[in-house]
């Protein structure tokens, strides 16, 4: 398993937390990225850090998206995921309400949506599972 993230603080408390377990099949890369302006994401090392097949693949971070924006970085790790999963496969996109354009742009053969309440926000929130 390998994680992809641009914050240090919360890098560390998930390293913390997998030293604790001892797991031999983590990888955690730190790849620091601006996400106001997304005009070179595509040729970043945090995409990119994501560069072999894998059967789960979780997008699930920063985005600074606003509805109506034509672009947002998880749009575009989303298309990268889906270059990468393996059939079979799920792609897991976390507060996927905010991003109808990737239900359009999917190529899953099924595709999950579960909606509860979310911990860090009032009134429900979905996660979306897309199964390959």
């Amino acid at each position: 398993m390998k994680s992809v993230e641009d914050d240090e603080g919360w890098l560390q408390n998930t390293q913390d937390a997998l030293d604790a377990m001892n797991p031999t099949n983590v990888t955690l890369c730190f790849e620091p990225y601006d996400f106001s302006n997304l005009k070179d994401f595509q040729k970043s090392s945090y995409l990119n850090g994501l560069d072999q097949p894998h059967d789960l693949i979780v997008v699930d971070g920063q985005d600074n998206y606003h509805f109506g924006q034509s672009l947002s970085a998880r749009t575009i790790c989303f298309r990268h995921a889906q270059t990468l999963i393996e059939l079979g496969g799920a792609i897991e996109v976390d507060d996927s309400w905010r991003y109808p354009e990737i239900r359009k742009i999917s190529a899953c053969k099924n595709l999950a949506v579960h909606e509860s309440a979310g911990p860090g926000r009032r009134g429900v929130t979905s996660t979306d599972i897309h199964h390959y």
